[in-house]
This record gives C-alpha cells, structure tokens and sequence, in this order.
C-alpha cells in the first residue's frame, strides 16, 4: 500500500501553531497539564522556526491525511 504525501507550507505551519496554541489554552485540557504543556511547547517551537525562515519551501509529509 502506498502512503500519502501532502505538501505543508509556511502558511499551513502558521495556522497549525495557532491551533496548537489555542488548544494548549483550551479549558478543555485543563486535565492534562502535561499535553497542555506539549502542545505550548510545540507551537512556541514552531513559531520561532517560522520567525527565521523555516521551511524555504514546503515540506513533503509521507503518511499525513488530508
């Protein structure tokens, strides 16, 4: 079987930091202080690659869905 490969560019990474930050804050997970953690974590991450030209141009994701 063949794995899918989506293409992620800046912008796609952009709007996935948001949403990771955003959940990271969520109520929801108030629970899981470790995956809130994570997830902050994560997004702050990518952020700061994005803020210093990561990626030059999009990344090929093998296996992603969507």
């Amino acid at each position: 079987m063949v794995k899918a490969t989506k293409q992620i560019t800046r912008d796609e990474i952009s709007h996935l930091v948001d949403r990771l930050y955003a959940r990271s804050e969520s109520r929801l997970m108030g629970g899981t202080p470790e995956l809130q953690s994570d997830l902050r974590v994560a997004a702050i991450v990518l952020r700061a690659a994005l803020a210093i030209g990561f990626p030059v141009r999009p990344i090929d994701i093998n296996g992603a869905e969507g």
